[in-house]
């Protein structure tokens, strides 16, 4: 069996990628899935949050992509069932180096393949980019998952992300996060989309605001491990039941 591929995926800055991928991936292999953790981002914060020490990296998502290196040898342990193929600084600007190879815009697919057959699923992190790291890892996903913070003008932030990807075939979630106690915002941002994109999925997911899931990402710990029972522990909970559940469904 295949895994499942899940990038967690938005150009725009600051909308809680990283934390959205590290709780999904840490939930997964709790629940006894075998997850491979990805970072695409050269800012490497899904990295940093697992615990791994740049200077202890001797491999990297960077050899991944520009020389021969296997997954498997770019792969750390992390937790049970969760590995991850960390990024460095060194990932920025490779980018454009990359640019001049043949079918650059699938390189992380063909080097990962072999790994879906390993692992019930893939989880990758991208900056906040639309840049050659982020289509590598839409080409090679299954479905991607894209969070947004509700404000005034957060409709029309969807729409126009949604247009940008009208030409990848994934199915793509928005998912809330940080959302206040009042989640009018979240309701008008939804309206607003599925007005103007009838395929627009929204996940039932919402993430709540709380200093909780930062402190316990600090000490490189999942909220609902370090705080379980939370309000930002059960959203976690929520999102990591619904995400296996639809694996299960695909297999029947």
């Amino acid at each position: 069996m295949q895994g499942t591929v899940i990038t967690v995926s938005n150009p725009l800055g600051g909308t809680g990628k990283t934390t959205i991928a590290f709780h999904l991936a840490h939930g997964l292999a709790r629940l006894g899935y075998k997850v491979l953790a990805v970072d695409m981002d050269p800012k490497a914060s899904l990295t940093r949050a697992m615990g791994q020490r740049e200077e202890l990296i001797t491999y990297s998502v960077k050899d991944l992509l520009t020389r021969s290196t296997t997954w498997w040898k770019t792969t750390l342990f992390v937790d049970q069932n969760l590995y991850l193929i960390p990024a460095t600084d060194e990932l920025a600007g490779m980018d454009y180096h990359m640019l001049s190879k043949p079918f650059s815009y699938m390189k992380l697919k063909k080097k990962l393949m072999p790994a879906k057959s390993e692992h019930d699923f893939i989880v990758i992190d991208t900056g906040p980019a639309y840049n050659l790291f982020s289509v590598n890892a839409w080409n090679f996903s299954d479905s991607v998952l894209m969070p947004f913070i509700p404000g005034p003008g957060t409709g029309a932030d969807i729409a126009m992300v949604l247009r940008d990807f009208k030409d990848f075939d994934v199915d793509i979630q928005v998912i809330f996060n940080q959302i206040a106690r009042n989640t009018s915002l979240a309701n008008q941002a939804r309206l607003y989309v599925e007005n103007r994109h009838r395929r627009a999925t929204f996940n039932s997911v919402k993430i709540p605001r709380s200093s909780l899931i930062s402190e316990s990402m600090a000490h490189h710990e999942p909220v609902s491990l370090r705080h379980p029972g939370s309000q930002p522990a059960v959203a976690m909970n929520h999102l990591t039941s619904i995400t296996a559940a639809a694996l299960k469904e695909s297999d029947i």
